[in-house]
């Protein structure tokens, strides 16, 4: 929670790719970080996120896939094509999750606007 208020999708996203945008921007080499440790990060976060023990350039690194998956709606064909990294896997099935719901309510929304023109008001 943010200022009291649950955060919006739309503004979880924006804080995601803020953060990410800023990690990219700071990290000027990012090779330096292949032998750093993960373990001064958010041990609690970073549990959450990866299960195995890396080094902060894979952080860097799976961060902006899941980024770009989350932006340019390739989580689907990655997710096909068995080219998804472990770590980003459960993210991936809930973007495939979350694109067919919206989907299906983008459907109805259309199909409910498509009635209402021409039975309701019969333009």
């Amino acid at each position: 929670m943010e200022n009291g208020k649950e955060l919006s999708i739309v503004e979880r996203i924006q804080k995601f790719n803020k953060a990410v945008n800023n990690m990219d921007s700071v990290v000027m080499v990012p090779c330096q970080l292949l032998d750093e440790s993960t373990k001064c990060l958010n041990s609690g976060s970073y549990r959450k996120f990866s299960t195995t023990e890396s080094d902060m350039h894979r952080c860097f690194t799976l961060l902006k896939k899941a980024k770009y998956y989350l932006n340019q709606g390739d989580a689907l064909g990655a997710n096909k094509d068995n080219s998804v990294d472990e770590e980003l896997k459960d993210f991936v099935n809930h973007l495939e999750g979350l694109y067919k719901s919206l989907d299906v309510l983008t459907e109805v929304a259309s199909g409910v606007a498509k009635h209402y023109q021409n039975e309701v008001v019969k333009y």
